[in-house]
């Protein structure tokens, strides 16, 4: 017992003693501010390449693609000076799309300009503004050769390349503001070489759509509506005609919330069950 609890005790003590003799180096307080080493990868459709998000090599987060095989080859495929490259997804096997931040600046100075949208071929070349970080001064002659939307617009969702799918294309939002909240987001195709629009077939969608889900061909299948203090769900599955109301509550207690469709149409959502409030994913 007692004897015992002594020779661990002494046994704890000259341990902990060897340990402070051979005590490591302090780490440089560097380290604990520097970016990780990835901060995102995602595979091309085909799987032979590697596009990832990284600072190694540089001040700034750039997005350098991977062409993976025997003898792996590294290309950047994107980089700025003043910005970090924070969101981007392959469309298609050869061309990214990508939007940035300033992650350099502190007390929400970044906030005064929107992420924007950017294309470039897996290579680098071919870079193209797609949206705009801020708006137009309100006085100076447009460049008629500039397609990019304004900064309003964002990314919604890239479909897979499969038949139906017109290639290089991808759905983004147009957000319209009210006096002091989003009032709607208005999906819109977009295609990231041209930098050409076209309406979205939304016939019978709901208004006051701020958030919406796509299948893998980009058809909506999901509209989530904000007004008046109300929020609801609205569903548009395959081969429906029209769109119908699933759930509808106050803005703070839905009983779920909608998180994907698959290509088969199916929904899946996201519950809290049980007197612990554990999430859980259901169909």
């Amino acid at each position: 017992g007692a004897a015992t609890l002594l020779v661990a005790s002494v046994a704890a003590g000259q341990t902990g003693a060897g340990n402070a003799e051979q005590a490591p180096e302090p780490i440089p307080v560097e380290q604990f501010f520097q970016y990780p080493a990835v901060l995102e990868a995602k595979l091309s459709p085909s799987g032979r390449k590697l596009a990832l998000t990284t600072s190694r090599g540089g001040k700034r987060v750039a997005l350098v693609v991977i062409e993976l095989g025997d003898a792996p080859k590294a290309t950047r495929a994107g980089a700025f000076s003043d910005a970090d490259i924070v969101r981007f997804d392959w469309v298609g096997e050869d061309r990214l799309v990508f939007s940035v931040r300033d992650l350099e600046t502190g007390s929400g100075e970044d906030q005064r300009f929107a992420p924007g949208l950017y294309s470039a071929n897996a290579d680098g070349s071919d870079l193209r503004q797609l949206v705009r970080r801020r708006g137009l001064p309100f006085v100076g002659a447009p460049n008629s050769r500039d397609r990019s939307l304004e900064w309003n617009h964002t990314l919604l969702h890239v479909p897979l390349q499969q038949a139906g799918v017109a290639p290089d294309e991808v759905l983004v939002g147009k957000l319209e503001f009210g006096r002091d909240a989003l009032e709607s987001v208005t999906p819109l195709w977009l295609n990231v070489r041209s930098g050409r629009t076209r309406s979205a077939d939304l016939d019978g969608s709901p208004s006051h759509a701020v958030e919406w889900l796509f299948d893998s061909k980009g058809q909506a299948r999901v509209a989530m509506t904000r007004h008046a203090g109300r929020a609801a769900v609205h569903w548009h599955g395959p081969g429906e005609t029209r769109w119908r109301q699933l759930i509808e509550s106050d803005l703070l207690n839905l009983p779920f919330e909608p998180q994907a469709v698959d290509a088969a149409g199916t929904l899946y959502v996201r519950h809290n069950e049980g007197p612990a409030g554990y999430a859980v994913l259901s169909r």
